[in-house]
């Protein structure tokens, strides 16, 4: 009944389509597909049945309900490897933590259980490559939230959201929130190690670098005016020609032997 009547949102020439009256058929035996060539209501369809305990036995892949909580007894991996698109490989830590996950369900199951097998034409695989399989670091998600100009106008453009709500919202900076702590904890560090770093006082560097330093300053203002009105000026002109050579910085170059 539930799978007659979601098929009711369906046009009439599409509820006989063969993936449809397959798909049916092996739902009313407790068997159910799951991949991305399915339409969008027959993987809801299987989703909510699985949910309900229906769906017995089910052949996916590892994005199945990708963010929901569907667990189930038991998970068997037919392969440890797949094709990406470029060439065949084995399963990353996080498309195993994926589906293993889901094996033992709350309040229902004691023990979940995962079940790692091969098919005829490859090798049982290594220790080590289990190991990575299973125990190794997930993949780590990297946000690709990127603030631009045409962002920033878009949002003032909307009176009921501001700019920094949209930046909170963010996975980005809820990545960044989550750090903050240990960073304050490194910036704590840094600064007591700063602390103890003391120089000891000098009556020259102390007195004289900062007037060096505005020398300096005044020198670059002064040679930029120069330069400016001998630019303006008819003697300055003649004299910046063509196949005329100008030194326009001399840099000296000293060398430190100890």
């Amino acid at each position: 009944m539930f799978i007659e009547k979601s098929l009711t949102r369906l046009k009439p020439e599409d509820r006989t389509l063969p993936q449809i009256l397959r798909l049916r058929e092996l739902l009313s035996r407790g068997i159910a597909v799951h991949h991305g060539g399915l339409l969008p209501i027959m993987k809801e369809v299987v989703e909510i049945l699985f949910a309900r305990s229906l769906v017995k036995v089910l052949f996916a892949t590892e994005t199945f309900a990708m963010g929901l909580n569907l667990p189930t007894r038991t998970v068997v991996f037919s392969g440890f490897r797949k094709h990406d698109g470029k060439s065949f490989r084995d399963l990353l830590p996080g498309e195993y933590t994926q589906m293993a996950g889901r094996a033992g369900r709350r309040g229902l199951d004691t023990v979940g259980y995962v079940i790692v097998t091969n098919s005829g034409k490859d090798e049982a695989p290594s220790a080590a490559s289990l190991k990575q399989m299973i125990l190794g670091d997930p993949t780590k998600l990297r946000s690709q939230f990127r603030l631009t100009y045409n962002m920033i106008l878009n949002l003032l453009r909307v009176e009921a959201l501001k700019i920094e709500e949209m930046i909170k919202r963010s996975f980005s900076e809820n990545a960044t929130q989550a750090l903050l702590p240990q960073h304050e904890k490194q910036v704590e560090v840094s600064e007591a190690s700063l602390a103890k770093i003391k120089r000891p006082p000098c009556e020259i560097c102390d007195l004289d670098l900062m007037t060096c330093h505005n020398a300096a300053m005044e020198y670059r203002k002064l040679t930029a005016e120069f330069h400016a009105e001998l630019l303006s000026s008819p003697v300055g002109k003649r004299l910046f020609t063509t196949k005329r050579l100008v030194v326009y910085r001399k840099v000296s170059l000293h060398i430190l032997l100890r």
